[in-house]
């Protein structure tokens, strides 16, 4: 009698472990899961995805030594450039009206033949001078310009680069005395501006950003050669 007893203790005493762990268990499982959720939560916050990548836009260029995606949609106005085909290491894109802006965008490099790579950026800018109110434009793109120094681009979580916002941080820079712009405004546009020319930073004058400039600079592994390619995006002025 007394080993049955002890024998359904021990049942009972194994029953109740086999539910603590199995309850143990249970709760790791939830805290691994928590965890990952989490985790996962974090990422998304981290970066802010952007309308284009909702939408999946890309852009690709293949080039000698390397390929090029941009994660926006980029088309040329005017010279009819054949994206599918191989560019030259030197390469001028018209923007049209239908491409995204390039600044903010993300940029991706695959297939690369080179090491030590170096991407950078730079950006020219421009005046123009609203000559009335009905929004008659003097426009000086192809007069003097101010042009930036290379920087390197900063990278995200995913390593891609992002080409840096200029136009959200306000006025870019144009460093031609106003005397100047005036000068030049009557000569091809004639003295009736919208309002005295005070500044190139107040109404009624405008900076732009004329051009955006994308430098890829690195050695070939095959024979230590440097290659260079640069790209320039002119983007379409006024509507």
């Amino acid at each position: 009698m007394k080993t049955s007893f002890n024998v359904i203790l021990l049942l009972i005493s194994f029953c109740a472990l086999s539910c603590n762990t199995a309850t143990t268990d249970n709760k790791a499982k939830d805290v691994i899961t928590s965890a990952k959720k989490i985790s996962k939560g974090d990422a998304i916050k981290d970066v802010k995805p952007t309308e284009l990548d909702r939408k999946h836009k890309a852009t690709a260029l293949k080039f000698t030594d390397l390929d090029i995606i941009f994660h926006s949609y980029i088309s040329d106005e005017e010279t009819g450039l054949d994206f599918s085909g191989t560019q030259k290491d030197t390469l001028y894109i018209n923007l049209g009206f239908e491409s995204d802006p390039i600044e903010g965008k993300s940029i991706q490099i695959n297939k690369s033949t080179l090491e030590n790579l170096k991407v950078e950026e730079r950006y020219e800018t421009s005046v123009g001078v609203y000559m009335s109110a009905d929004e008659e434009y003097c426009e000086l793109s192809d007069w003097k310009h101010y042009n930036s120094e290379w920087k390197s681009l900063k990278r995200d979580y995913l390593r891609r680069y992002i080409y840096p916002e200029y136009m959200q941080k306000g006025s870019p820079v144009f460093n031609i005395p106003i005397e100047e712009v005036e000068k030049e405004v009557n000569k091809r546009c004639g003295s009736a501006t919208a309002g005295k020319l005070i500044s190139v930073y107040k109404s009624p004058c405008e900076v732009f950003i004329s051009t955006y400039y994308l430098r890829i600079s690195g050695m070939k592994i095959s024979d230590g050669k440097k290659v260079t390619i640069l790209i320039s995006f002119t983007p379409q002025i006024g509507c």
